[in-house]
Order: structure tokens, then sequence, then C-alpha cells
């Protein structure tokens, strides 16, 4: 009859020992934990948050190029773009910078290559900039890599496309006596 109870007194002391180590490990591991996690979620509140002046600042410039082409960015808006700019440098890889920093070029008062940018290629130039911020921040994930459409022409200058009848009349008649391999 000894053995059994050193056999409940090992279990009730193992029992308590357990407990007491899993709560020292609580209360050692468990801030550390907090605290890794906060930060992580902080830097990417951080980000969404960059990614939304981004689009907000260069949304603003594009709709004002479009109504007066000849237009300059203010003061205000170059210098919400440098902050925004040191932002995406240090909050995000260097790929996803580049991206942006294309952008960013374009709006410049003197873009190297001089003159005015065509509201489409601002548009195409914050969408890959776009793109490439969210990808970073990881709500493209799972979404198959597909090819963004091309952007209405926004100059009302250009003329209409043709119709769908007259573009295959014109393709089938380009396409005459040559054969091309099925891709």
């Amino acid at each position: 009859m000894g053995e059994p109870q050193v056999s409940e007194l090992t279990a009730v002391v193992l029992s308590a020992g357990s407990a007491v180590v899993a709560t020292l490990l609580t209360l050692f591991l468990t801030p550390g934990l907090q605290h890794h996690f906060w930060k992580r979620q902080r830097r990417e509140e951080l980000r969404l948050a960059t990614i939304k002046e981004v689009n907000r600042l260069a949304s603003e410039f594009i709709t004002n190029s479009i109504a007066d082409p000849a237009f300059t960015p203010s003061q205000e808006l170059l210098q919400s773009l440098q902050s925004a700019s040191a932002d995406v440098r240090a909050l995000f890889s260097s790929r996803a910078w580049r991206a942006f920093r294309e952008l960013e070029l374009m709006i410049a008062p003197n873009p190297s290559g001089g003159g005015p940018r065509a509201p489409a290629d601002l548009i195409a130039a914050r969408d890959r900039a776009l793109r490439a911020l969210y990808q970073e921040v990881g709500l493209l994930r799972g979404l198959s890599r597909r090819r963004v459409p091309p952007q209405r022409q926004v100059a009302q200058s250009a003329p209409p496309p043709p119709a769908p009848v007259e573009a295959e009349a014109k393709q089938d008649q380009g396409s005459e006596g040559r054969s091309e391999p099925f891709r």
C-alpha cells in the first residue's frame, strides 16, 4: 500500500509543478508575444494609411491634370507627396518604392523628359504603384496575376473607336493570304 501513495504524491507534485511552470511561461512570454503582434498590426495599419494617401495624392493630381493639361502641383501637394515618398521608402520594399517613384517623377514639376504627361500614362503609373504597394501588404495574394485592362482614352479630341464590325472587317482584310499559328 505504500507504493500507491507515492504515485499519488508524485502525480500531485507533477501537476502542481506543471501548473507553476505554465503560469511562469505565460507571465514571461505573453507580453513579448503581444508586443510582437501589436508591432506587426501597427506596421500594417501605417502601410495601409500610406497607400491611401498615395492614392489620394495621385488621384488629385490626375483629376487636376485632366481638367487643365498645364496644371502644376501646389506646394502643399508636393510636400504631401514628399511625406508619402518617405513613408513608402521606410515601410515598403525597394521594388514597391521604385513603382511609386515612377509615379512621383511623373508628378514632379520638372519631370525628366519634359512636357506634360498624358493622363493615361499617369493613371497607368498610379495603378502600377498601388498594385505593388497592395501586394506588399498582402491584400492581393491569392489573386491571379491578371492583365489590367487599358484605361479609356481621356483626351476629348480622340476619335471614337471603330465599331466592332468595321474592326473585324479590317482584320479579315489584313489577314488574307497569311496564316498565323494558334497561340
